[in-house]
C-alpha cells in the first residue's frame, strides 16, 4: 500500500500543480515533482520509525510522469 500511496499523494501534488502554474511547461514540472519527492524521502531519514527510500522516490517521480502524460494527452484533445 506504501507504492499506492506514492502514486496518489505525488499524482495529485502533480495535477495541483499542473492547474496552478505548469500547463506549458510539463518538464519543469517533473522535475519540480522529483526534487520535492527526493527531498521528503531525505526528510525521513531523520524521523524515528521512518525510513528512506529509492524505491519510494521512484513512485513519486512514476506519479509525475503519468500524470504529466495524461494531463497533456487532455489538453491535446480539448477543443
Amino acid at each position: 500500500y506504501d507504492h499506492l500511496a506514492h502514486l496518489l499523494a505525488f499524482g495529485v501534488l502533480t495535477l495541483l500543480l499542473w492547474l496552478a502554474m505548469f500547463r506549458t511547461r510539463p518538464m519543469l514540472l517533473v522535475l519540480l515533482v522529483a526534487l520535492i519527492g527526493a527531498l521528503d524521502e531525505w526528510h525521513q531519514m531523520f524521523l524515528p520509525g521512518r525510513w528512506a527510500g529509492i524505491d519510494d522516490w521512484l513512485f513519486d517521480v512514476l506519479a509525475a510522469v503519468m500524470a504529466v502524460s495524461v494531463l497533456r494527452w487532455m489538453q491535446r484533445r480539448a477543443p
